[in-house]
């Protein structure tokens, strides 16, 4: 029952509404259509805090609900006033009795109080049942078309979840933060709200925290990563063979990751590698690592009877004969052939070749180790390297992105080393000074510096430096060109042979000459001391057979056998040891026949052999169709030099080019696809430990097993996760349970 003021000028004052009907019952008589909004009036005040508060009439403007009943001294709520005496509140729980019955009376929180009430439930179901009572609409209907329409502006915002969970994980940042509100998912939801209104009521409302839980959160991104990962077992299991490439890292946490990927080879000839996932191990036997494979595979249905190769490092727990992981996936496939990993064998071919074998690339190795830690170990003394190098160079080297610091040598990929020769080559003189004005400190640093700076005023240091570097250089395009993810083993044979043929030319009197001239222009411009003759050694009695010692007639001939010739041999050798081995043999055969058949030449031995191994084949049809790809293959190239330098990927172009050769030629297909799906490296596995250490950080260092694999393949796979169809997901996630079908209804 409301209670008029008392006040004399009445025109401030809303007038008495009418009741709802002239037959209205004795509960409908003190129902009233609007709200009691006295203005211009003055109202109580109450003191809080030694501070004098009262109502205000601009929160009538902001909650057009509010009354002021004057008898109460307070505010309630007209729409939920009105419905609680209709009796109309029956579902929604935990109403206010605050704006019902007893009132609001405490101004210093009035606002807070209003603004919750705002949201509640209670009041939403009393406005919606009251409007309902003033216009006598069924109160079903409106039930059922708020559902409908709240439904709808819930899928509407679970769309953008979902879209930004795959934003943050295809950019590999992180969701959470120090705080939930604070985090990247929360503040990039809050910014999209200016452009969506569905997504600012469904972040406003009061059931927000639980589609914004940690749990949703990880289940979101498990179904985004689970649709890519199917993407990928579904287009392995119709392309047919394929490979795995395994390789083991440490990550920040210090846990043992095992990355695995898949090879395999579309109809179109297009070759993929594509990482399946990151998993977590406390051993790396070679029992435990063959079960993680095993189970990997089971995860993704793919059938061990296609698997074809598999490509590991050299450790023996995966390269074992006897025991190792390759040998326990061939006794369950035989034709699963290990192959070493080509980046490993180049590392290690020249790892061995610089090791006390060559003692000029050993010490320059070690003086350029030495020269890049000394500088990058310190603020200060790389602040005065820059600064000689700008002074001697000119302001046009950094502002041309000239090389103004020293490369570190990386301590297991030995191919990336000519960048940190070459930062040493250009700035030879400027580190020299920089050494120079660092010998003047005092302490170890100050020695360091004098030695070092003693030992680059030598002819031999700038020799050896420019040696390392021209050699190094060209095994560097080789390492380069190995870690395509389209490189077969084929391709990695011709390219190995082509480095060590341009290694094997570097090696003859001319080229060092060369070398020899322009380290000699660039000494006298450094004025550096003319080279000397080594001091003569003693022979060693085990190898002292009484004749007498081999004498150089001069310096230069000195450094072209001892250096320059003894540099070449050993790396040219070491290539070449490291890539023959007998488990390419079966492949190596497998190639020769499809290329010897290409080309006409005669291949009865290699048939015999590749039959006895790969007894999948139709022998019969395989023979037939080898006769026939002569033919095919000059019909397409159309030029008799081009057919003789033929190439596996040449027949794959040549097959693609040709009508109905899947059908006609369809024991040549799998033979093709079979030796393009073998790989040359574990590049790719490689490169998911990169991803691995930009999601997997020390501030992010706890992240679930789980949640890390999600946004690892997310974050691996951006074409995939672009392509993905957010609206099938999002259904996927809404059938899960009946409480979300009830939120979210349908998106068919």
């Amino acid at each position: 029952m409301y209670t008029g003021l008392t006040v004399t000028e009445a025109d401030d004052v809303v007038e008495d509404q009418p009741a709802v009907t002239a037959a209205s019952t004795s509960t409908e008589s003190a129902i009233r259509l609007a709200p009691f909004q006295p203005r211009n009036i003055i109202f109580p005040s109450k003191v809080f805090n030694m501070k004098k508060r009262s109502f205000r009439t601009t929160w009538f403007d902001l909650y057009p609900w509010l009354e002021w009943d004057s008898k109460a001294e307070a505010a309630f709520c007209h729409t939920c006033r009105m419905a609680a005496q209709l009796r109309l509140i029956s579902f929604a729980h935990c109403a206010d009795d605050a704006f019902t019955n007893t009132g609001v009376s405490n101004w210093k929180h009035a606002l807070d109080k209003f603004r919750m009430h705002d949201r509640s439930s209670a009041h939403k179901e009393a406005a919606m049942k009251w409007s309902n009572y003033i216009s006598h609409t069924s109160i079903s209907a409106q039930l059922l078309s708020s559902t409908a329409e709240d439904q709808k502006t819930n899928r509407e915002a679970l769309l953008l979840l979902f879209t930004t969970l795959r934003f943050l994980g295809r950019q590999g940042l992180s969701t959470r933060g120090h705080t939930d509100i604070r985090s990247n998912y929360h503040q990039l939801l809050q910014l999209r709200t200016n452009e969506s209104e569905a997504l600012r009521k469904f972040l406003t409302s009061d059931r927000k925290q639980k589609w914004l839980s940690h749990d949703v959160e990880n289940e979101m991104l498990q179904r985004l990563s689970h649709t890519v990962l199917r993407q990928i077992a579904d287009d392995v299991r119709r392309d047919g063979y394929y490979a795995i490439i395994v390789d083991e890292t440490t990550d920040v946490s210090t846990v043992e990751q095992v990355s695995i990927c898949i090879r395999h080879v579309d109809d179109d000839w297009n070759v993929s590698e594509d990482f399946v996932g990151m998993y977590a191990t406390e051993r790396t036997d070679a029992a435990t690592l063959t079960k993680v494979v095993t189970d990997v595979l089971l995860r993704l249905n793919l059938s061990v009877c296609q698997l074809r190769a598999q490509c590991y490092d050299g450790a023996s727990a995966m390269a074992g004969v006897h025991s190792g992981v390759q040998k326990r996936i061939r006794d369950v496939q035989p034709k699963a052939v290990y192959i070493h990993c080509h980046s490993h064998l180049l590392n290690l071919a020249l790892q061995e070749a610089s090791g006390d074998s060559v003692r000029s690339v050993r010490d320059i190795l070690a003086l350029v180790k030495d020269l890049g830690n000394f500088f990058r170990e310190s603020a200060k003394r790389t602040a005065l390297l820059e600064s000689v190098i700008s002074d001697v160079c000119g302001s046009e080297t950094s502002q041309s992105g000239g090389v103004t610091r020293l490369q570190p040598l990386c301590p297991t990929r030995w191919v990336v080393r000519a960048r940190a020769f070459n930062a040493l080559l250009v700035n030879y003189e400027s580190v020299i000074e920089a050494l120079d004005n660092l010998s003047d400190e005092s302490g170890p640093a100050g020695a360091k510096a004098e030695g070092w700076s003693y030992k680059l005023r030598s002819f031999e240091s700038l020799l050896y430096l420019a040696a390392a570097y021209k050699v190094f250089s060209v095994v560097e395009q080789l390492a380069t060109v190995l870690q395509s993810k389209s490189m077969t083993l084929s391709g990695a044979r011709e390219s190995v042979s082509r480095v060590v043929a341009s290694l094997t030319s570097m090696r003859c009197e001319s080229q060092f000459m060369t070398l020899w001239s322009d380290v000699s222009r660039r000494a006298e411009s450094l004025k550096l001391p003319q080279p000397e003759m080594p001091r003569r050694r003693k022979l060693p009695n085990r190898f002292d057979d009484g004749g007498p010692a081999h004498q150089y007639t001069d310096v230069i001939s000195y450094h072209r056998a001892e250096t320059w010739y003894a540099f070449l041999d050993i790396i040219t050798r070491q290539i070449e040891q490291r890539f023959t081995t007998d488990s390419f043999r079966q492949i190596c055969n497998a190639e020769d026949l499809l290329i010897r058949a290409a080309t006409g030449k005669t291949y009865t031995n290699e048939l015999q052999q590749f039959l006895n191994f790969y007894d999948d084949f139709d022998a019969v049809s395989l023979e037939a169709q080898l006769v026939l790809l002569h033919s095919v293959v000059i019909k397409q190239l159309q030029n008799e030099s081009a057919v003789e330098r033929v190439t596996v990927a040449d027949v794959a172009d040549v097959l693609k080019n040709t009508a109905g050769a899947q059908q006609l030629l369809d024991q040549i297909w799998r033979l093709t696809k079979l030796l393009l799906v073998v790989p040359a490296t574990s590049a790719t596995a490689e490169r998911s430990f990169s991803a691995l250490r930009r999601v997997k950080t020390y501030l992010r260092s706890t992240i679930g097993q789980s949640r890390l694999n999600s946004v690892l393949v997310l974050h691996c796979h951006q074409d995939r996760v672009d392509d993905l169809n957010i609206v099938e997901i999002a259904q996927e996630f809404v059938c899960a349970n009946d409480s979300r079908s009830r939120t979210f209804g349908n998106f068919c």
